[in-house]
C-alpha cells in the first residue's frame, strides 16, 4: 500500500532510513514527508517504532489542481460514501509548497 509519513523539516533522511530498516519499499524523501509503500505490517511497525514521523497518512486520493476552485471540485468528485455518513462533517487542510499557491 502506497504511505506517507510527515515530519520536521530537515529529518526527511533520517525518516527515510528509519522506515527502510522497518522494510519499506520504494522510499522517496518529499518536502517534510517521506513516501513509501509497505504492507500492513511495515504500517503498524511505523507507526509504533519510527521516531521521526509526526504521523503515517494512508492517501485515499490524488490529484493535480491550479487553484482553491479546482481543489474543491475534485474534493466534490469524490465519492464519499465509502469513508463517512451523509450527516458527517469533512474539513480540508492542505499544506502546500508551490509558487502557485499563496
Amino acid at each position: 500500500m502506497k504511505l506517507i509519513a510527515k515530519t520536521m523539516a530537515g529529518l526527511e533522511p533520517v525518516l527515510a532510513e528509519e522506515l527502510k530498516q522497518l522494510g519499506a519499499a520504494a522510499i522517496e524523501p518529499l518536502n517534510r514527508a517521506v513516501y513509501f509503500e509497505g504492507d500492513l505490517r511495515v504500517l503498524y511497525r511505523a507507526n509504533l517504532e519510527v521516531r521521526t514521523a509526526l504521523r503515517i497518512l494512508k492517501p485515499i486520493h490524488s490529484f493535480k489542481v491550479r487553484d482553491e476552485q479546482g481543489l474543491y471540485r475534485k474534493i466534490f468528485d469524490i465519492d464519499w460514501r465509502q469513508y463517512m455518513g451523509v450527516n458527517d462533517t469533512l474539513a480540508v487542510d492542505a499544506a502546500v509548497n508551490s509558487p502557485h499557491f499563496n
